[in-house]
Formats: C-alpha cells, structure tokens, sequence
C-alpha cells in the first residue's frame, strides 16, 4: 500500500506485507520484528515485500535518493489470525523458488536466452501450502523499454509438482501468450548495449482451479487469480547483450 495514503500497515506475524514508494526510495535497516523479503519493480513503482516475525508494532524507515525521509508503522496481529488474513485477501506465504543454472540476482546462463538455444531454465521450489489447488508460473522483464515484458505463463500445474525440468513443461500445463507474439517460453533478449535487465520468475499457489485457455495474457491470469492466491515465490535472474 502506498504509504502517502496508508502510513499505518497492519500485517499478520509469520506472514508477508509490502509497502509501496515511487522509485528512488530504499528501505533502512529492518526492526527486529521484521525482515525485507524482496523488492519488486511494478512501473513507477517500487513494492519492499516484508515478512512480519511476531507480533507487536514496529517502524520501517525509507530514504530516497534525493535525501528524502519517511516511515511507515507496523501493527502486527498474532499467528493465530494468520487463516483469517489469509481468506481476507491479506498476506501470503512464501514459496522457495530457486534453479540450479543460476542463483537469485545473478545472471541467467546465454542458453537460455533467445539468441542462446531458448531453453526455458530448470526451476525447483518448496514450500506449497496445504489447499493449492493449481501453481502458476510467470517470467517477467520490468526493464524494457516499453514496459513490462512478458516472457512466459503457464498455469494448471499440478501442486503436488516440485520441479520444471529445462526446457520442458508438464504435458498438462496450459502455456499462455509471451509478448513476442507466441505462446511458451521466451527467453531474454534485452537491447544490445543496456544495462542488466531483470527478469522475474513468480510462482503462485492459488486455491482455486482457474480453466485459463491456452494462450492467455499474463493480465487474463492475473484476473483469474485475484483473490485466490495462497503463496508465492520470486526468482530474479539478470541478463545483458
């Protein structure tokens, strides 16, 4: 939530918030009762994902580039009420989202690139709540040029699934439209010369079947989405030409 609306953000100990900034903001050091997760980069704006430890109060403090200041106060309800702030559309839980061909925030390997071999990467992840029902997967760039781009969605995997091999997808999952036009992976093909563009792998755990049709939009999902979501998980890889 915006904190030039909201200065007060109410979360639930053990689950995740976020607080959001214009970009140039960057959080201080966390509070003992909180621990920065990670920072998400949404058009003009920066989402800082926390995760509450307990429960209690404390204060987030941001600084921007130009010397600017400000703070935001934290109410933390305790676990017990985690359910209910869950089914209200409050904080998630995290997925571990990881893959062996590269670590979080570092580069992805050329192959799987778009003037490698377009390989999609192989991903594992832990961590899916009880009650999912579906995972979804995106891959995003929110440093092209032009805006965000996408780079593949697939949902309708199955919960019970712990891993994507390279270059494969269930024969189940349903691969939606990527932003060069096809549907299935796409791999990163920044413009020559820029600096490393980031590229986002989400997965989340909803609680509802969702029937998204073959080349659906990553919007379409995310429509489709709202309200269901039960947990999610980040990977950034970074890439450059």
């Amino acid at each position: 939530m915006p904190i030039e609306d909201e200065p007060v953000v109410w979360a639930v100990a053990g689950c995740l918030f976020e607080v959001s900034l214009p970009e140039g903001w960057e959080p201080g050091p966390s509070p003992p009762a909180v621990s920065l997760v990670a920072t998400e980069v949404r058009g003009a704006s920066l989402h800082f994902r926390f995760r509450a430890a307990s429960a209690g109060s404390a204060r987030l403090t941001f600084r921007s580039a130009g010397g600017g200041k400000c703070s935001v106060d934290v109410r933390i309800a305790p676990e017990r009420l985690r359910a209910e702030s869950t089914d209200q559309g409050g904080a998630m839980d995290t997925i571990e989202l990881r893959s062996p061909a590269f670590g979080d925030h570092t580069e992805i390997p050329p192959r799987f690139s778009r003037d490698g071999d377009d390989l999609s990467p192989p991903l594992e992840w832990t961590d899916v709540p009880a009650g999912t029902a579906e995972l979804v997967l995106l891959c995003e760039d929110p440093d092209a040029p032009g805006g965000t781009w996408v780079h593949w969605v697939v949902t309708n995997l199955d919960p019970e699934l712990r891993s994507l091999d390279e270059g494969k997808v269930p024969g189940d999952a349903v691969e939606g439209a990527n932003d060069y036009g096809g549907t299935g992976y796409g791999g990163p093909q920044p413009p020559i010369g820029d600096r490393p563009h980031r590229y986002f792998f989400r997965l989340f755990a909803v609680g509802e079947r969702l029937d998204v049709q073959p080349g659906a939009s990553a919007e379409d999902v995310r429509r489709a989405m709202a309200g269901k979501e039960l947990a999610e998980g980040t990977l950034v890889g970074t890439f450059r030409r």
